[in-house]
């Protein structure tokens, strides 16, 4: 079920055209193993649009985004490992993937949906991260996104959904 924007918290609205959040340096955001994610709020996840999560870099590094109802995590242009998110309820939900070696995984509201293999995570270089669309303006998010998060490790399972459920808990 699609939750609400906890008490406390503000978002950033995306208009889905030319809004853009990046990181003034993005070299120390890539490591063999890697987490990021963050909660996003859609009115209708089935959209057939693309829409981008989370980027570093236009397909050289890591990508996590959306393409016709789909959450795709892609590591240097590797096979990508993908998750239909057609059947989501309307509203915020919580997206986060870890690479750890070849390793990836795709979690939704805390649990694992989607594993598979990638190619090895490549050489740090200068690209930025962003939020929204890729930094080259490609897949504008329109929604909502709070909480984006970015570790140098591969986080259990366990760990993504306390992120999870941290969010859950009314305060």
């Amino acid at each position: 079920i699609g939750v609400g924007v906890p008490r406390g918290q503000r978002c950033v609205l995306f208009d889905g055209v030319d809004d853009l959040a990046i990181t003034s340096s993005g070299q120390s955001l890539i490591a063999p193993s890697i987490s990021f994610g963050a909660w996003v709020g859609r009115s209708n996840w089935a959209l057939t649009g693309n829409a981008c999560i989370m980027a570093k870099g236009l397909n050289a590094q890591w990508n996590f985004f959306f393409q016709g109802g789909v959450v795709f995590l892609r590591v240097a242009m590797s096979p990508e490992i993908t998750w239909s998110a057609t059947g989501l309820s309307p509203g915020f939900h919580h997206f986060f993937a870890t690479v750890s070696g070849t390793t990836g995984r795709i979690y939704v509201d805390g649990v694992e949906v989607a594993s598979g293999t990638v190619a090895s995570m490549p050489s740090a270089d200068s690209s930025q991260v962003s939020l929204g669309p890729f930094t080259a303006g490609l897949f504008p998010l329109a929604g909502n996104m709070y909480d984006a998060r970015v570790y140098g490790e591969a986080l259990s399972a366990s760990r993504v959904q306390a992120i999870f459920n941290q969010h859950l808990t009314p305060t």
